[in-house]
């Protein structure tokens, strides 16, 4: 049972792992061992009162130019006044900013962390800490201010759909994209929430139609339950998000200029975490694997697929194999677009 399982489902999420390549903003070779959770802290009061409504102090208007000449200096959470208290609010997941269309200065993105109060609560102020802070140099609370939830999935919707016909043209009409979307479904109804938060968010969002988009919503959501587990082996492992990348590069699939530029991390960060890993015997001075490392990696990919099965159980072998021959035409006129940026 588990040898097709293992044989059947890697080779169907390969194929309709593509298929998700329009919701990445990025062709930096990002992976899920690239991903490094960054936090909010939200200072809130569960009870209005006209004393503590003011907003926290936050950098000074000489910190905030829009030349983006200099960076703000560090800014520390004031004390608690009486009837406050203190959240913690953590990305589910990192999102590493890139250049619009390779060009440009700035990635906006939106990002939206729910604190799950029992109650209303007047927020006293927000104090945002980046997982680097050398990429970070905005941080904008009043973001609905400018366009609403609905207004960003619609429009997240609409370049999915441009980019999808861009690189796959007249194959999104044929019918078995529709049968390829009850397949994928099918898994991702399966997928569980607890422990996968990035997962459990995209499974919030409604279904988009027609058949292509609702099979790239599938498949989002089983990319994300699997890139779940993999932070939870990462974690679990002992490696920080600069480790993960550090280990990637020792794999040899990307070179370190590639992982390390793109995720901003300078000499000394990456150097450092090189000392961590060969303290632990995982690299030696180069950077490179020991037999040590190497096998570490592999029982952290191995434990994620096993983590991700539960989906492609629930779909069964024929039910994958089906899936894989319905979406690699797709995948395949996606990769061969070069639209997102791999061949």
């Amino acid at each position: 049972m588990a040898s097709w399982l293992t044989r059947s489902t890697a080779a169907a999420a390969a194929a309709v792992l593509s298929l998700a390549l329009a919701a990445c903003g990025s062709s930096d070779n990002a992976t899920d061992a690239d991903r490094v959770p960054v936090g909010t802290i939200t200072t809130v009061t569960s009870e209005p009162s006209p004393e503590v409504t003011e907003a926290s102090e936050g950098p000074s208007d000489e910190a905030t130019d829009s030349g983006h000449s200099h960076q703000a200096g560090a800014v520390k959470p004031q004390p608690l006044r009486e009837g406050e208290e203190r959240m913690t609010l953590s990305m589910p997941t990192a999102y590493t900013p890139s250049a619009p269309n390779g060009t440009g200065t700035d990635d906006y993105r939106c990002f939206l962390l729910d604190p799950h109060l029992a109650k209303d609560a007047f927020l006293t102020g927000t104090f945002v800490q980046p997982g680097n802070p050398a990429v970070v140099h905005h941080a904008i609370p009043g973001a609905w201010d400018v366009a609403t939830p609905a207004q960003l999935l619609a429009a997240r919707v609409e370049g999915i759909d441009a980019a999808l016909r861009r690189a796959t043209g007249d194959l999104l009409d044929d019918p078995g994209v529709g049968r390829a979307a009850e397949l994928a479904r099918t898994a991702a109804d399966a997928c569980t929430a607890a422990g996968r938060p990035l997962y459990a968010a995209h499974a919030g969002l409604p279904w988009p139609e027609p058949a292509h988009l609702a099979l790239w919503h599938a498949v989002t959501l089983l990319r994300e339950f699997r890139g779940d587990g993999h932070i939870a082996c990462l974690v679990d492992a002992g490696l920080d998000g600069i480790d993960a990348l550090v280990v990637h590069a020792a794999s040899g699939e990307v070179p370190r200029a590639a992982l390390q530029t793109s995720r901003r991390w300078d000499d000394e960060a990456w150097d450092a975490s090189v000392d961590r890993l060969q303290a632990r015997g995982l690299v030696d001075g180069t950077g490179a694997f020991t037999a040590a490392g190497s096998a570490l990696r592999q029982h952290i990919e191995d434990r994620t697929d096993e983590l991700a099965l539960g989906p492609w159980r629930a779909l069964g072998e024929e039910g994958c194999d089906e899936l894989r021959s319905l979406v690699r035409p797709l995948s395949k006129a996606i990769v061969g677009s070069g639209t997102f940026g791999v061949r």
